[in-house]
């Protein structure tokens, strides 16, 4: 059995149950700890512990057929850390093991070399400080999320690599996503609605425009109609046909009134593609996979892929892990999808974009990121609010809601001191508790 498996893990815990009971009711251990297969036992007599350790080894043997390892079986006085669970572990603080950082910054020099693109480094840098975090590691979070920046800002000026020029665009204009993109100066292939229905028009800052093209992301998601579409990367116009079969199928899974969500997406939305590979993910549970599958087939004689993904345990990954999110991001970029939505406000979705500007509260990287955390919750506030939501009047609500010399900072990306975190973290915070109000007490 792996030694990752959660399995092993599981049983682990159940065939030590023993050891527990002896440690804790027979020897008495008043400070004992177990993960898995590790243990602590804490005491201020070196004699008691070699006592101890005796008696466990002989109770493992005999009992369980275990050996405690002669190596790692170690009694220490606690000032020298203890090494369990990932990190050392002091009296009064808690630090990472040094091949952990080791490992964080060879990601980082692979990135400033050209060998990995933004995007790579930052799914390893938020899965990494979500660790972190744990440990006694503000000060380092932070020079690393400066490093980070600082490498960053170096290609975007050098435009020595594209690609992670590119990148770092598709990264950062991704946190916008909400129900609609309002791309400014890039209306050439938008359709702009009127500014006064239910929709959101969401700023990209100018220095980001040049590297767009066509496709890249941008969103346009109308509210009026349950049949109307929205497209990811804003494809160019579908033929005839594939709006009609897109349509069509649509329809046909409506009848299965258990599916919660249908995206259409892959290379069937590109130009030129055999209609005959069509990719569909249904949000519901796994059990209905195979019922859809049939369903399109037998409508529509083509070939079909078909994902069904529970929703429950999806939205639980997300909210719980910053690197699948930023995974999710990843694959939704580079992939053209189209997706059905009624009228209503999604609160789940809106639930989920908050967890961006959460995430912020518990990491640094630069200045811009409260800026574009503070323009994108008031684009919200005023969403919920059925207010008209326009460029103007959100640099109007800024321009009230921060001191101008600090508003110009962040939006030129200029460094900032603690004491203006805290002032930008506490503005995040206000707004963040407004809008969980209005979405509990659903107002429309």
């Amino acid at each position: 059995m792996p030694l990752g498996n959660l399995t092993s893990q599981f049983f682990a815990n159940i065939y030590l149950n023993e050891m527990d009971y002896f440690v804790k009711h027979v020897l008495r251990a008043k400070y004992y700890i177990r993960y898995v297969d590790d243990f602590v036992i804490l005491h201020t007599s070196q004699k008691q512990l070699e006592k101890w350790k005796i008696e466990i080894n002989n109770f493992l043997r005999e009992k369980l057929r275990l050996d405690l390892h002669s190596q790692k079986s170690r009694i220490i006085p606690l000032s020298r850390g203890i090494d369990f669970v990932g990190f050392r572990n002091f009296a009064h603080f808690r630090l990472l093991r040094a091949r952990n950082i080791k490992k964080m910054m060879r990601k980082i020099k692979l990135f400033s070399e050209g060998e990995i693109t933004y995007q790579i480094l930052m799914e390893s840098f938020q899965g990494w400080q979500a660790y972190a975090k744990w440990a006694n590691t503000l000060k380092l979070r932070r020079k690393i999320a400066r490093e980070i920046y600082t490498i960053k800002k170096r290609i975007m000026q050098e435009k020595k690599n594209p690609q992670t020029l590119k990148t770092f665009s598709i990264h950062n204009i991704y946190k916008y996503v909400f129900n609609t993109y309002y791309m400014q100066n890039v209306t050439k292939f938008i359709h702009r609605v009127s500014k006064g229905s239910r929709f959101n028009q969401i700023y990209v800052p100018k220095e980001y425009e040049q590297v767009f093209q066509e496709g890249d992301i941008v969103q346009v998601m109308l509210l009026e109609k349950r049949t109307k579409l929205y497209y990811s990367k804003n494809l160019k116009k579908l033929s005839e046909f594939k709006e009609k079969l897109i349509k069509d199928i649509f329809s046909e899974l409506s009848t299965f009134k258990e599916i919660k969500q249908v995206f259409i997406f892959g290379s069937f939305l590109t130009k030129n593609v055999d209609y005959n590979d069509i990719d569909v993910l249904v949000l519901n549970d796994k059990d209905i996979e195979e019922t859809v599958y049939n369903s399109l087939i037998k409508k529509f004689n083509l070939k079909f892929h078909v994902i069904a993904i529970d929703d429950k345990n999806l939205k639980k990954v997300l909210e719980i892990c910053p690197l699948v999110r930023s995974m999710l991001y990843r694959f939704v970029s580079n992939k053209p999808f189209i997706v059905q939505k009624d009228t209503r406000i999604d609160r789940d979705h809106i639930r989920f974009l908050l967890m961006l500007p959460e995430d912020l509260l518990e990491i640094e990287l630069d200045s811009k990121m409260f800026y574009e955390a503070i323009r994108r919750l008031t684009c919200i506030e005023y969403f919920l609010e059925d207010n008209e939501i326009a460029p103007d009047k959100i640099d109007g609500v800024l321009s009230k809601t921060l001191d101008n010399l600090l508003l110009e900072r962040i939006k030129k990306d200029e460094q900032i001191n603690n004491k203006n975190i805290a002032e930008l973290r506490t503005i995040i915070k206000h707004k963040l508790k407004k809008i969980k109000g209005l979405l509990k007490n659903g107002k429309e």
